[in-house]
This record gives C-alpha cells, structure tokens and sequence, in this order.
C-alpha cells in the first residue's frame, strides 16, 4: 500500500534538503562577498603609493642618484662612467646601499645604469629584476612618480605586498555574511513573498559586510611599517 502523500511531503523528509539548500545559498553569499570586499580592496588601496613602498622607496632613491649624477656632471663636465664613482659626491644622498658602495632599489636590486656620451639611462627593473613587466616588476625611472602601469595587479596585491591583514578582513566579511544567511535564510517552498524576503536579506548583509570589509581594511593599510 502506497504511504499518504502527506507522508511524502512531510516535514521530517524535507528538513534534510532545506537545510542543505540554505548551506549553498549562505555559503554563495559568503564567497560572493569575500571576491567582492578583496576586489574593492584592491582597486581602492593598490593605488596608494604608501602601500607600494618598495616602489616609493625605489623612486626616491632614484631621484636622489639623478641629483649626484647631475652634481657630478657638473663638477666634472660628463655624467659618471659608473655609480660607484658618485659615493665621492657631497650630496650623493641614497637611501640604500650595498656593503660595497653600489646603490639598490627597494628590492635589494642594483640599478640599472649605462652612460652613452653626455646622456645616461638610470632605472630600476621592478621587484623581479629583469626588464619589463608590469604591476611591481614595472621598470621605474626617477619621474614619473609611481606610473599606473606601476599598480600591483590583483595576485601581485595578494601574495606580494603586506596586505595579510586585509585579506583576512574581507574573509571574515565573508564568513559574517554566510553566518547570518544561514541563520535568517529559511526556505520552505520558495514562494514569491519568501523569495523575495530572502533577496533582501541577502542584499541587506551584502552591503553591511562590504562596508564593515571597507571601513576595517582601512585600518589595516601598512604605513610602510
């Protein structure tokens, strides 16, 4: 004999799928606000030069060298064959320096320097030392100041910059969310009312963890310290 449909359709049957349609619809939540506060995070604070200070602390260095290249040129009529000779200069000023005397940027990298008659090329080749690139192994030059083509992208802000703490702010943006769908988020039959309630109390949490992610990775910007 067949069971009632009642029975078919009981509550005790339909908790199991209940339970794991609000476990995927707050764990969609949860990520969907954890690519969106790291996305945001990075589009508002890579561009900041105090965050990029080994591109900051390279630039200046640079335009340090540039100044006893000039003095040097102008006391002895050339630009210096090499950088080593610019350690004799009274305003050779720079900021990083190996144990012998040749400058580095803020990787620890030697500049690149050639000297072609009176002209002369001084650069950095970026965080991995090689020619080209973009983001932090963009090629820097004393000016301008930290070009666009200089902004970290996406992965060089997550792995490669001190940006630890921000990371784990937009993950626990995400883990709030999908807490707190879990909790609110009920479906028992998707009806429209029901639908619609869950929409706005996702979008609620959404935007409430995304300025909370916004405001506290605020606090976490490293001051180059």
């Amino acid at each position: 004999m067949n069971p009632p449909a009642e029975a078919a359709d009981s509550p005790e049957r339909q908790a199991p799928s209940h339970g794991l349609a609000r476990f995927l619809i707050a764990s969609g939540v949860g990520l969907l606000v954890f690519v969106i506060a790291i996305v945001t995070a990075w589009f508002e604070i890579a561009p900041i030069r105090n965050v990029r200070y080994d591109q900051l602390l390279t630039q200046l260095s640079l335009q340090h060298v540039e100044d006893a290249i000039a003095e040097h040129h102008k006391r002895t009529g050339s630009p210096p064959m090499d950088l080593n000779m610019l350690r004799a200069a009274d305003n050779a000023i720079i900021l990083s320096l190996r144990p012998d005397g040749l400058a580095l940027d803020g990787w620890g990298n030697p500049f690149a320097y050639s000297v072609e008659g009176d002209n002369y090329v001084l650069r950095s080749y970026g965080r991995d030392g090689k020619p080209g690139g973009v983001g932090l192994d963009y090629d820097l030059s004393a000016s301008p100041l930290l070009p666009n083509e200089a902004i970290p992208t996406f992965s060089q802000f997550l792995f490669c910059m001190p940006t630890a703490g921000i990371t784990v702010t937009c993950g626990l943006a995400g883990l709030i969310s999908f807490l707190v769908c879990f909790r609110e988020v009920k479906p028992t039959g998707f009806s429209p009312r029901e639908v619609l309630m869950m929409l706005l109390t996702i979008l609620l949490t959404a935007v409430t963890a995304l300025i909370a992610a916004a405001f506290i990775s605020m606090l976490h910007i490293p001051w180059g310290h």
